[in-house]
């Protein structure tokens, strides 16, 4: 059976997988791409996927830096004992130096966060985890993604990458998803090879070309 074809023209970013990398990738893409075209391919259903898609209770590193707790310094020896020193402390300490104003820009989008009703710090459990009530988690992230992106295609499975091509992605329908055609070429959709990359086209479903 036949598909039916949707072109998407000049995307300049596909985020391939909406957990919460791929929700946040998109976000950021569009703090430092405001004039890009962006679009969000996931293989379930961006509000509802990925590690965190169930819910959390806590937020497992937050250094509390404004709050006289903790510096990234702090963690970085936590991490190079706890790891044996098997470490790069120059990323390490890259990523703590960020990690609480992620936070921050978490409770900013509604994330409700516990505090001291005393102090107003977050309320931890342990030195580096801070509690929150995280049933709304990934939808309150996905939420800020679908309004960074152009658009959003959900049950849409990105499986294999093709090198021949610029920027070409082969989706194709695993367990119910939609198939996916993304080229990011001059070749035409009908084409069976390009290089040596090989397009499967016995899918039912719809088509998403990248022009």
């Amino acid at each position: 059976m036949g598909h039916k074809t949707i072109v998407e023209d000049n995307i300049d970013i596909l985020v391939a997988g909406a957990g919460l990398g791929g929700t946040g990738a998109a976000w950021e893409a569009r703090y430092w791409g405001q004039d890009k075209k962006i679009v969000i391919a996931e293989k379930a259903n961006i509000d509802r996927s990925g590690a965190v898609a169930q819910g959390l209770y806590a937020i497992n590193c937050y250094m509390g830096t404004r709050f006289g707790e903790n510096n990234p310094e702090d963690h970085v020896r936590y991490a190079r004992i706890d790891l044996m020193g098997m470490v790069r402390e120059d990323l390490l300490f890259d990523m703590a130096r960020h990690v609480d104003s992620a936070v921050h820009q978490f409770e900013e989008w509604g994330l409700p966060l516990m505090r001291d009703p005393k102090t107003g710090a977050y309320q931890r459990e342990g030195r580096w985890q801070i509690m929150i009530h995280g049933e709304s988690y990934k939808p309150i992230v996905a939420e800020a993604a679908k309004k960074s992106a152009d658009k959003v295609y959900n049950r849409i499975c990105v499986t294999h990458l093709g090198c021949q091509c610029i920027r070409n992605i082969v989706a194709i329908e695993v367990g119910g998803c939609d198939h996916l055609e993304l080229l990011r070429s001059e070749q035409n959709l009908l084409e069976k090879h390009v290089g040596n990359t090989i397009f499967d086209y016995d899918f039912t479903g719809r088509a998403l070309t990248l022009k």
